[in-house]
This record gives C-alpha cells, sequence and structure tokens, in this order.
C-alpha cells in the first residue's frame, strides 16, 4: 500500500514525465508488497536479487539473511497501477557488481502508450548506491548482458508495436552519470508484439563463454499484436521466436525465425546453449498449458502439457534442467506447484515437483548448488527446495511479517475479524476467521468457533472495502468512503508475528510494541540518488500518537475527530526528514587496542539539522559528540573489548532520529584464562524516588489526581533491599551500603519534599558523573545504573510529553513544561551511561485521573519513548498496563509491584546458586522480571499484570546477592 505524505508539490522532469518528490506512507514487510517478478543469481553465485513493486532486494544465498534493499524514486501508487516507478526487469554485471534497473513511468493523466517513459537505472549492489540513471521515451521491458560481459541489450515495444533491440557498450551506460543516455551502438526490429499490459516482447543471449571474435546469437520471443485484424485478443495467431547476432563491435542482425504452435508469453522465455523454452499462451484462462521447446536452427520440439498455464520459467547454468511454475486457477483454492524437467537429452523428463505454493509462481531461479528458489503467492515468500526427489523437499522459505489478511469483516462494536490461514488450509467446518482486533480497546485477540463469523464488510461505521485480499486492512468512514482514490481512513496491518500496526491517512499510528517497524515512509530524493525508507519509529514521538488513533477511530476518520475539536497537526514529513549517516572510504582504521572511525552526518532537510551525534559500542553508550562539526565530519577514537566490538552510530535532529549504522570490528583476542568481562562484576549506582504526597494535591490543578500511600515507602525499601540488603520495610541510618553483586554500592533515596524535580536531575546527573568517571579506568566492570520512580505518572489529553509526578510539578499547562519531571528527560541523562543500565517504574496509576485535563502514562508508551532516546541496551520494568490501574496493597504496605519486586528479590525460589555448591546465592535480571511477572497478577488476583521490556542483546546480569 501507498499514501502520500506530506508531498510540497516539487517536482523534476523526466522526459515530460512529472516525478513527485516527498515521502510516500508505505508498509515494509521485510518482503515485496507485489508479486516478485524476477529472480537471479549473481555469477559469482553468492547473491540472489529478487525484484517486485518498486524495490529489489538482495540475499545472501549461503546465510539466506536479507543484505540490503535497492529503492529509487516511485509514484504515489506503486503497488496499484502501473507507471509508478515499478520494477519491469533487471540484469546483473559479469563482474556481480552491478545491476541495472528498468522502471516504468506514465505522464499523469495519460493512458496512450506514448505517454510512457522507460527509466534505466544502475545500483552497486555492495552499497545500494545509485550510480547512474537515465530516461528515455517509450516502452523498453527486456535487458541482459552479454556472455563477455561488454555490451547491454534492451529490448522494447516500439513505435506501431515494433519488436526492437538496442545495445549500448556497457562503459558507456556505467559512466553516463545521471545525464543523457549514451549513444546506443546497434538497434534491429523484428516485427510486430503484444501491446497489452505483459511483457511483450523478450531477449535472452545464447549463454557462452564464446571465443573471442564470434558473433554471439541473442533469441528475441515476440507476440501478434493484441489488435490482429483476425480476431480478438489472443485469438489463436502464433508467437514468434527469432534468432539475431551481435558482432564484436556490437552491431546486431536478424539470421532466422520460427513461428511457435500457438500463442506464446514472450516472458516466460528461458534459452539454454541448446535450448529455447517459452510458456504457451491460450485462450482461455484455466485450460491446460503448454511448455513449447525450440532448438536454435528454430526447429520445434515435442511441447510438453502442463496442468495449469505456465507462467515462469528457468533454466540451469548447464541447461541440463528446466522450472516450470505453474498459474493458478482460483487463489486460496489448492497449491500450485513448481516442475523441474531434465532437458539433458534435449526432451523434458519430469524430474520434480514441489507444491509449496498458494498462488501463481511468478519467478524461478535455479541456485549455484542445484537448489531451485521460487516465489508466488504466501505473501511473496521465496521458496528454496531441492530437486532431488519425486516430490520436492522444502529446505527453507524467505518470509516476511506480512501475509494475507483472509475474509476480513467488521461488527457493530468496531471489532475487525480476518482469517490468518487460507481456507485451503482449514479443518472442515473451521470459521474463516481466526483473529479479532478491537478499535475500542486496541487489542488483538485469537477467536473462538463462529466468534466473528457474523461480521460483515460494512458497519453502521466503517466500510472494509479491498480489491482483493492482501496484508493490511482499509476501513473507510462510511459516511465518506465515496472517493476510493483517497487514501484509507485507517489501515490495520496484522503481521505473522502477530505485531500490529493501525495508522491514519496523515500517518499518526497505534502500534503494538515492535508494529511500528513494519510501517513508515519512502523518501524520493531526486533523480540522481538512491531513495530511502524510514522506518515511523524514525519520527517518533511525532507520529506515535496513541490518542489521537483512538480519537479518529471513536468518530470515523480525520475529517471528523477535527470537526470535534481534536488538535490533529499536518505535519509535512519532507520537512523532518532526519540526517543521515555515512561512513567514510576508509570507515575504521584499528591500531593496536583501538579503533577509529570516520564518517558522515549530512541534514537533508533545512528545517530539521542535526542536534546530536553519538555512538554505541556493544549496546553501550559509549560517545556523544562534544559539539557538532561545521563540515558534517567527524572521527572517534575508541577502545576495542576482546572479540567483536559493534558499533552503532546515531544522530538526531529536533523531531527525527537516523537510521542506525551499524561497523563491526575485531578486538583483540580474548585471555581465555581470565574471567569473563561479561560477569566481571562492578558498582551498583541506585536512585530511589517515591512521591505519596505533592504540592498541587487537593488543589484545582490536580484534575482529580490524589495522593498516594505508599509511594514513598516504596521507595525507601527498594533502596534498602538493592542498597542494603535489608528488607525490614522501614529507613534505618547508619546501615553501609552492601550488595554482594558489586564492589560498591552507591545509592540516592529521595521522597515526597526531597523529590523536587531540580533534586532529582540533581542526583540522577552525579550518579552518572561519578559512572564517566570511572569508565576511564574500569573499562572491563559491569557498573549498573538502576532508576527506581514510585508515584503517579502523567501526560496532558492530547500532548506526546509524558511526566513523572515530581513534588513541585504544577500542572497547569502553562507550568508543566518548567515544572515537571520529562520521562523522557529522564531516560536521555540515564541511557547516556557506559553502563547497564535498568529503569523500573511503579508509576503508571492511569485510572486516578478525574478529569480531561490529564491523563494516565501507558507504561508502553514510557518503555517506548526511554528506549527511543539512545537506542541502547537497557531493561525497563512498569508496574501495569495502560489500561490498568497500579494498585496499592494496604496489607503489604506498598504498590503491588514494589511488593512483588522485594518478594521476588528475598524469596528463596528466585535465588540460584552462583557455582556449584557454592554458598552464595545470586538473583539475576531475568530471574527477577519472571519472578515479579508471574507475582503481579498473584498478589492482585489477576487485576494487574506488570508489562516488561528489554532492548538490545542483553548478555546475563547479576543485579542482587546474598
Amino acid at each position: 500500500m501507498t499514501a502520500r505524505v506530506g508531498d510540497t508539490g516539487a517536482g523534476h522532469a523526466r522526459a515530460n514525465q512529472a516525478i513527485p518528490v516527498g515521502a510516500l506512507l508505505r508498509l515494509e514487510t521485510g518482503q515485496h508488497t507485489a508479486p516478485v517478478r524476477q529472480m537471479q543469481l549473481t555469477p559469482d553465485g553468492k547473491t540472489l536479487v529478487s525484484a517486485g513493486d518498486c524495490t529489489l532486494r538482495v540475499w545472501d544465498i549461503t546465510t539466506r539473511q536479507r543484505l540490503r534493499v535497492l529503492r529509487g524514486q516511485i509514484g504515489p501508487n506503486v503497488d496499484d497501477t502501473p507507471g509508478h516507478g515499478q520494477v519491469v526487469r533487471f540484469a546483473i554485471s559479469r563482474d556481480s557488481r552491478w545491476v541495472v534497473v528498468l522502471k516504468s513511468w506514465r505522464a499523469t493523466g495519460r493512458a496512450s502508450r506514448a505517454a510512457l517513459t522507460t527509466e534505466l537505472q544502475v545500483f552497486e549492489l555492495a552499497t545500494g548506491k545509485l550510480h547512474a540513471a537515465f530516461s528515455h521515451p517509450g516502452r523498453w521491458v527486456d535487458l541482459d548482458f552479454s556472455p563477455d560481459g561488454r555490451w547491454l541489450l534492451v529490448a522494447a515495444c516500439g513505435p506501431r508495436s515494433r519488436a526492437t533491440l538496442h545495445t549500448w557498450a556497457w562503459a558507456e551506460v556505467l559512466h553516463a552519470g545521471f545525464g543523457p543516455a549514451p549513444d546506443g551502438v546497434g538497434s534491429a526490429t523484428f516485427g510486430t508484439c503484444s501491446g497489452d499490459d505483459e511483457v511483450p516482447v523478450a531477449a535472452r543471449f545464447v549463454p557462452g563463454p564464446w571465443p573471442t571474435g564470434i558473433d554471439v546469437p541473442i533469441v528475441v520471443a515476440t507476440n501478434p499484436s493484441s489488435r490482429n485484424r483476425s480476431g480478438g485478443r489472443d485469438s489463436g495467431n502464433p508467437g514468434r521466436l527469432c534468432w539475431a547476432r551481435l558482432t564484436r563491435t556490437g552491431q546486431l542482425s536478424l539470421q532466422h525465425s520460427a513461428l511457435t504452435d500457438g500463442p506464446i508469453a514472450p516472458g516466460t522465455l528461458a534459452v539454454s546453449r541448446t535450448l529455447v523454452a517459452v510458456a504457451g499462451r491460450d485462450a482461455t484462462d484455466g485450460s491446460p498449458g503448454r511448455v513449447l521447446c525450440h532448438d536454435h536452427q528454430g526447429r520445434p520440439l515435442p511441447s510438453k502439457p502442463t496442468l495449469n498455464r505456465p507462467s515462469a520459467l528457468a533454466f540451469s547454468a548447464t541447461g541440463g534442467q528446466l522450472i516450470v511454475g505453474l498459474h493458478a486457477r482460483r487463489p486460496d483454492f489448492s497449491t500450485v506447484q513448481v516442475d523441474v524437467y531434465d532437458t539433458s537429452n534435449g526432451a523434458l523428463l519430469l524430474k520434480s515437483s514441489y507444491y509449496g505454493h498458494d498462488d501463481t509462481i511468478t519467478a524461478v531461479a535455479f541456485c549455484a548448488d542445484g537448489m531451485v528458489v521460487s516465489s508466488g503467492g504466501d505473501d511473496q515468500a521465496l521458496h528454496f527446495w531441492s530437486p532431488a526427489y519425486r516430490v520436492g523437499a522444502a529446505v527453507a522459505t524467505l518470509r516476511g511479517a506480512g501475509r494475507t489478511l483472509w475474509n476480513p469483516g467488521i461488527d457493530e462494536q468496531g471489532r475487525i475479524g480476518f482469517g490468518a490461514v487460507p481456507g485451503r488450509q482449514l479443518p472442515a467446518g473451521h470459521p474463516r476467521r481466526q483473529q479479532r482486533f478491537d478499535l475500542n480497546t486496541m487489542t488483538l485477540h485469537a477467536t473462538g468457533a463462529g466468534e466473528v463469523d457474523l461480521c460483515k464488510t460494512q458497519s453502521a461505521k466503517w466500510s472494509l472495502r479491498a480489491d482483493a485480499p492482501g496484508p493490511s486492512i482499509p476501513l473507510r468512514y462510511r459516511s465518506t468512503d465515496s472517493n476510493l482514490a483517497a487514501p484509507p481512513d485507517l489501515t490495520l496491518f496484522v503481521g505473522n508475528d502477530d505485531e500490529w500496526v493501525l495508522f491514519s491517512r496523515s500517518g499518526y499510528y497505534n502500534a503494538s510494541r515492535r508494529g511500528d517497524r513494519h510501517f513508515g515512509y519512502h523518501i524520493n530524493r531526486g533523480p540522481t540518488r538512491e531513495a530511502l525508507f524510514l522506518p515511523s519509529d524514525r519520527f517518533s514521538p511525532v507520529f506515535y500518537r496513541r490518542d489521537l488513533i483512538r480519537a479518529i477511530a471513536r468518530h470515523g476518520g480525520e475529517a471528523q475527530a477535527r470537526a470535534q475539536g481534536l488538535d490533529i497537526p499536518a505535519v509535512d514529513v519532507t520537512s523532518l526528514l532526519p540526517p543521515i549517516i555515512e561512513m567514510a572510504a576508509k570507515g575504521s582504521v584499528v591500531r593496536g587496542e583501538q579503533v577509529t572511525l570516520r564518517f558522515g552526518v549530512e541534514s537533508p532537510s533545512p528545517d530539521n539539522p542535526a542536534q546530536r551525534v553519538w555512538l554505541v559500542q556493544n549496546k553501550r553508550f559509549a560517545w556523544e559528540a562534544p559539539k557538532l562539526s561545521a563540515t558534517g565530519q567527524y572521527k572517534v577514537t575508541r577502545p576495542l573489548q576482546p572479540g567483536p566490538n559493534t558499533f552503532k552510530l546515531l544522530a538526531e535532529g529536533k523531531r527525527s532520529r537516523s537510521l542506525p549504522v551499524t561497523h563491526t570490528v575485531q578486538g583483540p583476542a580474548a585471555d581465555i584464562t581470565a574471567i569473563s568481562t561479561d560477569t566481571l562484576p562492578g558498582n551498583l549506582y541506585l536512585l530511589c524516588v517515591g512521591v505519596s504526597q505533592f504540592a498541587a494535591a487537593g488543589t484545582e490543578a490536580a484534575s482529580g489526581f490524589k495522593p498516594l500511600k505508599f509511594a514513598h515507602k516504596d521507595a525507601i525499601a527498594v533502596h534498602d533491599a538493592l542498597g542494603k540488603g535489608r528488607f525490614s520495610g522501614t529507613q534505618e541510618e547508619g546501615v553501609q551500603p552492601s550488595n554482594k553483586a558489586f564492589n560498591e554500592v552507591h545509592a540516592r533515596l529521595l521522597t515526597d519534599e526531597q523529590a523536587t524535580k531540580a533534586h532529582i536531575l540533581d542526583a540522577l546527573n552525579a550518579l552518572c558523573a561519578q559512572i564517566w568517571a570511572r569508565d576511564k579506568t574500569h573499562q572491563a566492570e559491569r557498573d549498573v545504573l538502576f532508576v527506581f520512580l514510585a508515584g503517579h505518572g502523567v501526560r496532558m489529553k492530547g500532548k506526546p510529553k509524558l511526566y513523572f509526578w515530581n513534588h513541585d510539578l504544577d500542572p497547569r499547562p502553562e507550568k508543566l513544561d518548567t515544572t515537571g519531571l520529562s520521562m523522557v528527560e529522564v531516560g536521555r541523562i540515564a541511557t547516556a551511561v557506559p553502563a547497564e543500565v535498568v529503569i523500573a517504574m511503579d508509576a503508571c496509576h492511569s485510572g486516578m485521573a478525574g478529569a480531561n485535563t490529564l491523563a494516565g502514562v501507558s507504561a508502553e508508551e514510557v518503555s517506548r519513548r526511554i528506549y527511543a532516546v539512545n537506542e541502547r541496551g537497557i531493561y525497563v520494568m512498569n508496574a501495569a498496563r495502560g489500561e490498568e490501574l497500579a494498585h496499592e496493597n494496604v496489607s503489604e504496605g506498598h504498590g503491588f509491584f514494589t511488593a512483588a519486586l522485594l518478594t521476588a528479590l528475598d524469596q528463596e525460589t528466585s535465588l540460584v546458586a552462583e557455582n556449584k555448591g557454592g554458598k552464595e546465592h545470586a538473583v539475576s535480571m531475568l530471574g527477577l522480571i519472571a519472578a515479579v511477572q508471574e507475582l503481579v497478577p498473584y498478589l492482585t488476583t489477576q487485576g494487574q499484570t506488570s508489562v516488561f521490556r528489554t532492548y538490545g542483546d542483553l548478555l546475563p546480569l547479576t543485579i542482587y546477592k546474598r
């Protein structure tokens, strides 16, 4: 899906085609969002490239991991309408370094073929950088490299439906830059071709190697025009295969041709050293198909009948095998097979069939080891399978997070039901809809038998109109849904990982913990630069507005919410573009046990210059630029830890943050006789804050928030437990700090009148300064900063900032910023230290708000905002979910969350012997989290559920020992 966001109206001319420049709202599931049109292995056999929608995705064959995504300019309807920058075809250079891409454009408001423009782009595979690009009027539909890599061949559907070939010297194309197209070397015309939306002409070099000086043969496939005189579309007229020659000077000459036995699909053309194969195109969909074969003299071989019409063909590198993917007769009806034929004897002998796809096979390829990769349906997944057996054996599947959402429906209560499993896989009588999303509670549930089958595609309020099943469900407010060209009022995406995101026309969204990583903005940066994809969390908290999405869902759309007086700002994403970080050519230099990193920071939007640049090393905050560089160039020297050192470089403007750039450097070899630095204890820096009584209590400004009974006692108890190893429940003076898990404990306690904004920040900054001072001399030790907050958490209605209610907070709107302790400010200070960080909050008493002036803080949102500050490894512990009360336990004299925390630290079941037979028992952070998560619902009889978040690959951490 795609929707325009913040279009400035700017554009650039590209052969009479105005291409929008700006930001476009898109889903990013980790896979293509439209059928995969082509797959090709690099000649070195190491990398697979797949093409679909507007992107090329590069995959490592060995690890089967995605390496990068190649993006160019796109238009607003790239998934829906041809001519918006979709990939038509690509070819990989013979040295495996470059990929050349054809993309189609159509002039706005014009449907004729004269309005078509084709753009040729050259990307560097290793970096994803756009190296060259130029446009040409007309429709270019295929391309191929000569076996020696010197020439680039392009096939076009020219004027009057003439099939035309052009050749360029590859060196000239590579060095063309972004100016006009280089002069072609050769050209030839091969008769008529079909003018429909499928590939009307295809051309392939006959695989080499060929001796130097020998003319290289080319095979061209064309189909008769759909406007032929003898009848309607595909009325039985034969297709044509033509053989041409490319001379050593790049000239083309026609040699001979042959008519095929009936119409063909030129886009399925496959060529080996001895054979040509193409799919026979029958007059009626659903009838059995055929594979048509010829030798290079043009002589036909017996055709091979297939169960359905062939849709994708490819020969193996040696030409001894042929893959044939088939069309589906109907989606969601049955599996669709892929066949592999042995062609070594000049005939097609069925060798293996794979039955793993649920829709038309759109692309196939052989891997260097004989493995087959195919794509079709199944949310554009790539299936790797072995044809060594009669029934192909599945080996691996590369899937994105998306999946087809079947049979969506909505009831009058605003609950959306949908199927997560296609009908062909369901047991007889099973409900069609297996999941439900509730627009009122913003929660995802599994459904019981028949629970949502009464849902319809319309309710009194919403219409769920979709042309075909897909990975998202568009919702339109029924009184304004007549303009189907406009983006939906709301769009729901639910991934196969159960992460979800619900977003509006303007890009505001609510999401599950990691749902927003599947959703963001495609950024067109002009014709000379590759495009970017920025996940929505790069703009947080600009667009992460749970309150706005709830209001839009309640009122029916942004326009309706604005009519009710809700402030929904119109945000131009192009003015918020974050800084861009790029490593220098020699980005890292290692000398001894230190590394010097060199990188640049560019601010593409003058309205959002870089304000901060920092570095995370091995999941810990490591460096921040003391001042910004006027040139945007930075050089940082850091000590290396033994083993791999992973650096994450980040920068941010006022309202958005860069994509992280990750760089790994190998450190010195670890001394296996030494104590592991992963477990070597350091110091504990502990700050406990509890506010039961606050200055604004009892005033009108408090908006119904009342004093708490035990928040100050919560802070005292956690301070004594972690800092002194005492569980008496009362503060005791004169007891020395002690926690056997650490060398030293440095603890600060602030309650009620002591817990002013200034005092809290001073105490936190002082602890952080101690950590930084120790880092210079004790880098091998694992210091820990533990921040515990007990009290109210609040935010202004409709505002993104979150606050802890410090004693002197003045909740009046004009005073809140200056007197309130921002949770983001706490996170900014606490996470900017070279230590492990734990933030625990018994501070989400959301249900105590008595008026509309203030609203409670969501635990989920607190966690997300704190992590977003520095994107480093961190533990976040919250008392309750956002929709729940964080209760206080009168009998215990503590909040239930704090009582569970103290019990987990003190009870024997949480303590684990550090060494076999050892006397010291310890509590790890993960053990503490598991115990509290189990105890809170038990103590509250299921009335409260604590929320825990761990970010980064955190190493085992002991937090308490006795």
